[in-house]
């Protein structure tokens, strides 16, 4: 060590006094300085651990927070198809008494529609039968007019 002391005092004679004038007229400010430094440095260092560790408890609140959310959201998500299907079966079985209540329905006007259109049709022969047999008393009562016509026509 003492080698490079000299070898400094060779290249720059004067280095080293300026070295002692710096420590006479600094010394005692620059130790205060690293001092304060040091204080400075722990303190970010303790504020930077600290907001870390708040950071990574906010991250965890957050997460915890978000999985609570989605469990909720998946147990409304589950209740809601089970309502979902629950209803689509209740419409399926009213769609099916409906139709069934149609179908029997329609059946029973179909019936009592045969039954008038074949009433109507026997009425309707009856009729047409009745007109029928009218119509040869007519044609009788027409032959009897006549024939009594010339019975008075001769009398006369």
């Amino acid at each position: 060590m003492q080698d490079k002391k000299k070898s400094a005092d060779i290249i720059n004679p004067g280095l080293g006094d300026i070295e002692k004038v710096r420590e006479i007229l600094f010394g005692k400010n620059v130790k205060q300085l690293e001092v304060r430094l040091s204080e400075l440095e722990q303190h970010i260092e303790s504020q930077a651990e600290l907001l870390n560790t708040r950071i990574d408890e906010k991250f965890a609140a957050l997460d915890q927070k978000l999985q609570s959310e989605g469990e909720q959201r998946s147990e409304v998500i589950k209740q809601m198809e089970v309502d979902v299907n629950e209803l689509d079966k209740g419409l399926r079985h009213t769609l099916n008494e409906v139709e069934v209540e149609t179908s029997d329905r329609i059946k029973s006007l179909q019936s009592t529609f045969n039954e008038a259109q074949e009433a109507l049709a026997t009425e309707l022969r009856a009729v047409e039968k009745g007109l029928g047999e009218d119509k040869l008393s007519k044609q009788s009562l027409a032959v009897l007019l006549n024939e009594l016509a010339l019975k008075l026509n001769q009398g006369q």
